[in-house]
């Protein structure tokens, strides 16, 4: 996995996107939890992303695909 966007908001870390081995772009969404090591599957983007920035803000966060020139909101749980 290449170009994924990791950020931590609460006491998850969400793993966004990237590219696989073979060039294609992911949109899943997957949290990790640091404690346990477990990662799961808890959504998609509206679209592939890879090299996004992912900033928290509040009980969200802000995903900016600079490439697609979108800001997306992911609100956590």
């Amino acid at each position: 996995l290449d170009d994924a966007t990791l950020v931590a908001s609460g006491s998850q870390l969400y793993l966004l996107g990237g590219k696989t081995a073979k060039g294609k772009e992911l949109s899943s969404v997957v949290r990790i939890n640091p404690a346990t090591g477990r990662a799961t599957t808890v959504g998609q983007m509206p679209r592939p992303i890879a090299g996004a920035t992912a900033v928290p803000f509040g009980n969200e966060v802000l995903i900016v695909d600079g490439a697609g020139r979108i800001v997306y909101r992911l609100k956590h749980q």
